[in-house]
């Protein structure tokens, strides 16, 4: 039978598959969490995704008999805002609000076995030479589950701290960064950077020049910490 006589349309008209949904490592009836936190400039921005199976979105949907695409297009929007709350963030041992951006793409995409949504969040860093980010995920937390973290900064920055890996020898040690694991601990991510005098000077530079791409955090590591060495 074909998707779209399965189920009711939970986005936009959707029921096409989700992108990149056949390459995930995973299998169906195993949610997963997929996070990729920004630093950049004075924003900080988190990109998150879930995986759901299916059957979970439909049993919250409850009968569909009369379910419209307008009931669907209200359904995502309101488990956009559920997700959106359940990632909570401090900065500097305050609470960080993240605002919820409008969607770049359609979103509650999938089939018959999973559905993904995708959302993105963003807050404002103050001015600082030094910061330190909790970050927690608690969506579906009684449901064993996949997870996945990156974090990416800016060029000037280095990192002093971040829980998916260890600093060992000014290297990124058994790191967990982009690894699929299952440890609930993954839910929870801390990250500690500085942004040093000159670094900051540099920054500016950077970006009158337009800015430099981002880098993987166990990139940002050695430089900081060799420079820390020399400077003892």
């Amino acid at each position: 039978m074909h998707i779209t006589r399965q189920l009711p349309a939970i986005a936009l008209g959707l029921c096409a598959a989700a992108p990149g949904a056949l390459a995930h490592p995973v299998g169906a009836t195993i949610p997963s969490h997929q996070l990729s936190v920004s630093v950049a400039e004075d924003q900080l921005t988190v990109r998150y995704s879930v995986r759901l199976p299916t059957r979970w979105i439909m049993d919250e949907i409850g009968p569909r008999s009369s379910f419209t695409p307008a009931d669907g297009e209200r359904f995502t929007a309101a488990k956009l805002r559920e997700l959106a709350e359940n990632l909570r963030a401090h900065l500097d041992g305050e609470p960080l609000r993240l605002e919820l951006l409008p969607p770049e793409e359609p979103t509650g995409l999938g089939d018959d076995k999973f559905l993904i949504y995708a959302l993105s969040l963003a807050a404002p860093i103050p001015p600082g030479d030094r910061h330190e980010l909790a970050l927690t995920q608690v969506n579906y937390p009684d449901w064993h589950a996949f997870f996945m973290t990156e974090v990416f900064l800016e060029p000037a920055a280095r990192v002093e701290a971040c829980s998916l890996f260890r600093i060992e020898g000014g290297r990124a040690r058994f790191s967990r960064f982009g690894q699929w694991r299952m440890e609930e601990e993954m839910r929870e991510l801390s990250l500690s950077w500085s942004l040093p005098r000159s670094a900051i000077e540099r920054r500016a530079r950077l970006a009158a020049a337009g800015g430099e791409e981002l880098l993987p955090a166990t990139d940002l590591v050695a430089a900081g910490e060799l420079e820390r060495l020399a400077a003892g």
